[in-house]
């Protein structure tokens, strides 16, 4: 399932970046996102479902996201980023022509079908820019309509 986000700048001739394959951490196994996360605790939750599969297969989710994304994805760029240098050598390892074995290729398709597909998308889109506007946002307001003259 598409939000349609990505239709809407192809149609429009707009480029796209996308800035985080492996969902700010999300789509890593072995560790917990940070806790600012803006994801939703449903969609934290979902995510912990697929790394603990991609851990019972013997397969690193993150290595396996990195490959949908740079496979899949309609969007021309993409940046990597990491707290860890191994975790960065294996971003690197993915993006340089590394295939993916048999089983990584399956546990990608169980992940992709049976546990996302179903839930449809999952996004963040807003919630960070909501919160600043209620912090941020009402303050700034209250100085300018309140600013001594």
């Amino acid at each position: 399932m598409s939000s349609g986000f990505v239709d809407f700048c192809a149609a429009r001739q707009i480029a796209l970046i996308n800035a985080s394959p492996i969902s700010m951490g999300l789509l890593c196994c072995g560790r917990d996102p940070p806790d600012w996360h803006p994801a939703t605790a449903a969609t934290k939750a979902l995510c912990k479902e697929a790394a603990a599969y991609c851990d019972s297969k013997g397969v690193d989710l993150a290595k396996i996201a990195l490959h949908f994304t740079l496979r899949e994805s309609r969007v021309a760029t993409t940046l990597i980023s990491s707290t860890s240098v191994a975790r960065m050598r294996a971003n690197l390892d993915a993006c340089t022509g590394q295939t993916l074995s048999a089983a990584e290729e399956a546990a990608m398709g169980h992940v992709r079908d049976a546990i996302f597909a179903p839930k449809g998308t999952q996004s963040w889109e807003g919630v960070e820019l909501a919160a600043y506007w209620e912090t941020v946002g009402k303050l700034l307001m209250t100085q300018r309509l309140y600013a001594k003259k």
